[in-house]
């Protein structure tokens, strides 16, 4: 993915909203919306590979929470994402509501973890 790339598509949509925003607004909204699909795409596609080799190496070295570690990324990452998109819209009390439920499941999803941990412990002080 280059950078550069990333960097000049940003700034093409960004001049397009403003130049067709002004006089236009739902279009300048398509235009942004537009810009961001072409900023996500190569980012999206890029995240697949590193995933398998993330997954890949985490398989080689086995431990009991991998899979609920990779459940929790994947909530934190989607639930980052919204939260962006609902502060850029002016939601700042959605994505306030949104952090904090993600934080909850993530918690929630990871006492198994919390429960290991604290059993490894005591058995480290006994």
């Amino acid at each position: 993915m280059n950078v550069f790339a990333l960097c000049g598509i940003a700034l093409i949509a960004f001049a397009a909203i403003e130049i067709v925003g002004k006089e236009q607004q739902r279009l300048g909204i398509a235009v942004g919306a537009v810009g961001a699909v072409c900023l996500l795409t190569p980012a999206v596609l890029s995240l697949a590979g590193v995933f398998a080799e993330i997954n890949g190496r985490i398989e080689a070295f086995p431990f009991f929470g991998r899979d609920l570690l990779f459940r929790a990324f994947g909530i934190g990452l989607c639930c980052e994402i919204t939260g962006d998109v609902l502060r850029d819209a002016g939601r700042q009390n959605l994505a306030s509501a949104l952090d904090f439920s993600s934080k909850a499941a993530i918690l929630a999803l990871c006492l198994p973890l919390w429960k290991e941990l604290f059993s490894l412990a005591e058995e480290l002080v006994s």
